[in-house]
């Protein structure tokens, strides 16, 4: 069969210690992507020098600071082929990705969108993969060829469960991404920013997942998804923009109202961690709408509320319990 070429985009932010390792697994396929294009967001560190040994086998585009989103957005703008793939600056593709993926794309043309399983990698090595932990079968009931499921039921429900669909890795059709207009920049530096274009993707388009892991997702200090309440809130407000531009059945619009106030649930709790009593008291008049408070909830906004110092005593107190 042959295999349609294929784009690479690698938006990247001050990634020079990292980047090299990105390419390299690009590079190191065993099916060739067709150009690689990595889109510099404003680099201030010597992303610019690392990426000038790759001259001749990479496409370097240098924008303002931006975020990633419009950075992936210029990156798909610019590539050349109908099927193009992201993977983000600290993150690995398998040396068999391209292989598995770009030729049952070819021969799916009804799939619109192709997302890989993952497993994630740190100092201590790899982890398990990403489906595996999922406390449900994610793919049940779905259509399988080789490795890779679609004609998914019930996917928007699973992935707001469980997230299992990352944006590095993933495989689409330029002509889809450009329907859905990309990332959307509004949520660029929210919590979960990626999640967005996801769900978009899930409720417009057909969406197959690899069940094989053909990426390497990295964990390391600058990952921003360590800190819970920013992605919680970012998640809470992706939820309620996809209830007010999709108006789904009222099933489905049931569980996105309970999964908003699961993560602002969630929000509150780390808010409360954090010290950040401003965003409590708001989550906390929030929540008193729609459901009463549990008796910890009311201890911790009643802390919230004394006055200082007796009330940062008390806080720090209950931190070391």
């Amino acid at each position: 069969m042959n295999i349609q070429p294929v784009s690479l985009v690698i938006p990247t932010y001050n990634r020079a210690d990292l980047i090299s390792e990105t390419i390299e697994s690009a590079l190191g396929q065993t099916t060739k992507f067709s150009e690689i294009v990595v889109v510099d967001d404003g680099s201030t560190d010597n992303t610019a020098e690392i990426l000038e040994k790759y001259k001749g086998k990479i496409s370097v585009e240098r924008t303002s600071n931006s975020g990633v989103q419009h950075a992936r957005n210029r990156g798909v703008e610019l590539a050349h082929n109908e099927l193009v793939v992201l993977c983000d600056s600290d993150d690995l593709l398998r040396k068999n990705y391209l292989e598995v993926t770009a030729s049952w794309m070819a021969k799916h043309t009804d799939q619109d969108i192709l997302y890989a399983n993952f497993q994630t990698f740190d100092s201590n090595g790899e982890h398990a993969d990403k489906l595996s932990q999922c406390p449900f079968d994610f793919l049940d009931e779905a259509d399988l060829e080789k490795c890779i499921s679609y004609n998914i039921p019930n996917l928007l429900i699973k992935s707001i469960r469980f997230q299992a669909l990352f944006s590095s890795g993933v495989m689409f059709r330029k002509s889809f991404y450009q329907k859905l207009k990309g990332y959307n920049p509004e949520f660029n530096r929210v919590g979960a920013e990626d999640w967005d274009f996801t769900l978009r993707a899930i409720t417009t388009g057909n969406v197959a997942v690899s069940r094989l892991p053909l990426t390497l997702i990295r964990r390391h200090p600058g990952n921003d998804s360590k800190n819970n309440t920013h992605m919680k809130m970012g998640e809470a407000l992706i939820l309620e923009k996809l209830l007010e531009q999709t108006r789904p059945p009222p099933a489905i619009a049931a569980e996105i109202c309970q999964s908003i106030n699961e993560r602002k649930r969630s929000a509150f709790s780390s808010a409360f961690s954090d010290g950040n009593f401003a965003l409590l008291h708001s989550l906390y008049r929030q929540m008193t709408s729609f459901r009463a408070p549990t008796a910890n909830e009311r201890m911790k906004y009643v802390i919230s509320r004394l006055p200082a110092p007796i009330g940062k005593k008390i806080w720090q107190l209950s931190q070391r319990i």
